[in-house]
């Protein structure tokens, strides 16, 4: 015979409940009391995200560095009512953001200045460890540049954006210097090169053979990607005048293979029409030690006619994948080709639907882009409807 106290079992229940009502209420107080803070990081020239960034309270001292893509979370126990958020990384002027309106969480962007080339006092010293490293990136440059392949293939995708100010149509048309520089922008570069073409001017690779004798280079910090330790190395120019970078690069300590490059040429370089310029370059692994150019990014701000008149800012970015190297296929397909090819539009690819590049971009439209795409959209409904009632009207 078996007996069962439900009036037991009714209280025991009663406790446990009272219990989880209690855990979740704390643990429900807890999440109340914690603000989020969201943030970018991004190069206010290229709009490029800036990695490892710090972001520091200037009074609480509570603070954080910005991922592998510029981004950071802050939780923080009270809104920073009265404290500024300063935001810093080498090479970078810092940049102050200050508080004032209390918010439970929040997300920002924040664009940083690259600051002026400092030409300091070059102090000698018996052993330079930059110098080594850098010696070392150059003595494994036959591994790392693509060409040592016999032969590689990949799926390419083109991006150009041109943001335009004060322009005139028919000018713009008839325009032929932004024709020019428009195209230059698909120039094709090589950062393992003794040189680099920028318009019309060649310069002086960080990566040369003889790099050493054109610039100075700086340890910055290593961090880790994918469990792959990286070194961030920074260079600048040796003497004004000469066509040559500032910028920075992160390498891979054990391949001394590039997984990221940025460069700028020196503000005292005179290029034309140019007023601000920058380069970058993304490499993944392919496989376990082979690094392959998987993201190039060209910005570039012209002043055709002058700083006060028409100006724009111009983007190239180009996405690579599918990336194979010494395959038959790729030398089945270069036997197929004409030595002097035609660019061919596929037909019937021209009014595609947004559906379409949604899913065949290489990668999605950022929050600017996805912006342009709804005004133009606006626009164009905008106008249909303008020349329909025109049309009524006039009937």
């Amino acid at each position: 015979m078996i007996t069962i106290n439900f009036e037991a079992n009714m209280v025991w229940n009663k406790k446990l409940t009272v219990l989880l009502i209690g855990i979740i209420a704390c643990v429900c107080s807890v999440q109340a009391q914690v603000k989020i803070l969201r943030g970018v990081i991004l190069d206010k020239q290229s709009d490029e995200p800036i990695p490892y960034a710090s972001a520091v309270f200037k009074k609480s001292g509570a603070g954080v560095l910005s991922d592998s893509l510029g981004k950071f979370i802050l939780e923080l126990k009270s809104w920073p009512v009265g404290d500024t958020l300063v935001v810093n990384n080498v090479g970078y002027k810092p940049t102050l953001i200050p508080f004032t309106d209390i918010k439970d969480s929040a997300s920002i962007t924040i664009y940083i200045e690259v600051l002026p080339p400092q030409h300091e006092a070059v102090v000698k010293v018996k052993y330079n460890r930059a110098l080594w490293f850098w010696r070392r990136i150059i003595a494994h440059k036959s591994k790392n540049d693509k060409h040592h392949w016999d032969n590689y293939g990949y799926e390419v995708y083109n991006k150009l954006e041109l943001d335009l100010n004060n322009v005139n149509k028919e000018k713009l048309e008839k325009n032929f210097v932004l024709k020019k520089q428009l195209g230059a922008t698909y120039q094709n570069v090589d950062v393992y090169n003794n040189s680099i073409p920028v318009f019309d001017k060649a310069f002086i690779s960080p990566l040369a053979d003889n790099a050493d004798n054109f610039y100075t280079f700086h340890l910055l910090d290593t961090q880790y990607m994918n469990k792959k330790r990286l070194v961030h190395l920074s260079f600048t120019p040796k003497r004004t005048g000469e066509n040559t970078f500032d910028g920075d690069c992160w390498v891979n300590d054990t391949t001394y293979a590039i997984q990221k490059i940025t460069m700028r040429p020196s503000l005292d370089v005179n290029i034309n029409f140019v007023t601000g310029l920058s380069l970058i370059q993304e490499f993944k692994l392919i496989n376990d030690t082979t690094w392959f150019l998987y993201k190039d990014k060209f910005v570039v701000d012209l002043a055709p006619i002058g700083q006060n008149r028409v100006g724009f800012k111009g983007r190239k970015t180009t996405t690579y994948r599918n990336i194979i190297v010494n395959s038959d296929s790729v030398i089945a397909e270069l036997n197929k080709s004409k030595s002097n090819e035609d660019i061919i539009l596929v037909p019937k690819t021209q009014d595609l639907p947004d559906s379409f590049w949604t899913k065949n971009r290489f990668e999605p439209l950022n929050k600017n882009e996805q912006n342009i795409y709804t005004l133009l959209d606006t626009l164009l409904i905008t106008d249909r409807i303008l020349i329909t009632a025109r049309c009524c009207m006039t009937n």
